[in-house]
């Protein structure tokens, strides 16, 4: 049964922030405590921010900032987005081995493309943005906004909207997170090597190196 749609996941699927992550954050904390000089919040090592990317902006602070309340979530969030966003237009972050080759690939079967992101929509779309991806997407979606609250809402939509059955819709991700969303959807999943650990990957359908293997996962769902 042909693959007729895949849904990336952005952040170390696509796109990875890494070298600039730590920095973000370390703008985003102090600015925040210029502003919350009482707060004894400190700006977390690289390790620890990608133990937690991949997860919703809630789940990230709270796990790096115990005891953060919503309102200071709020804050928080604005002020290392504002540097993230700045460093993702600057260019300092790197557009993932194969990502454009796949995107082309897909365009010229056509085959349907959207996202499913836990990023906020002002980082997705600074990417697509910033390297001109755009056009190789159907759907651009993102958790939080509307009535997708996870992943696997976004999932649900585009095998509702296109008829697709579980064989026909394929999921690329790099987390546990993105895993769970497949297999919760009824959808393919790619896992690929990213953020997350290759243990986190286990009960994928496909295990891939980068990006530029899908072609032949696709191919060979079409034959």
């Amino acid at each position: 049964m042909p693959i007729k749609f895949v849904a990336f996941d952005i952040d170390g699927v696509i796109f990875s922030s890494e070298n600039f992550l730590q920095e973000s954050y370390y703008n985003g904390v102090i600015e925040f405590l210029k502003k919350n000089p009482s707060k004894k919040f400190h700006p977390p090592e690289k390790e620890k921010i990608l133990k937690f990317v991949g997860k919703t902006y809630k789940e990230i602070l709270t796990g790096l900032f115990p005891g953060i309340n919503n309102e200071e979530i709020t804050e928080m969030r604005k002020y290392i987005l504002k540097s993230l966003i700045y460093n993702i237009f600057s260019r300092k972050g790197v557009l993932l081995e194969g990502a454009k080759e796949i995107l082309r690939y897909l365009k010229e079967k056509k085959i349907k493309t959207g996202t499913a992101s836990n990023g906020s929509k002002i980082y997705v779309e600074a990417v697509l943005q910033t390297y001109n991806l755009y056009e190789y997407f159907n759907e651009i979606i993102f958790v939080g906004v509307d009535n997708f609250e996870e992943k696997t809402d976004i999932l649900k939509y585009y095998k509702k909207k296109y008829m697709l059955k579980k064989n026909e819709i394929l999921m690329v991700g790099d987390r546990i997170t993105d895993l769970n969303a497949a297999i919760s959807a009824s959808t393919l999943f790619a896992g690929i090597k990213g953020h997350g650990f290759e243990d986190e990957l286990k009960g994928s359908d496909y295990i891939i190196d980068n990006l530029n293997q899908l072609i032949n996962i696709i191919d060979s769902s079409i034959k």
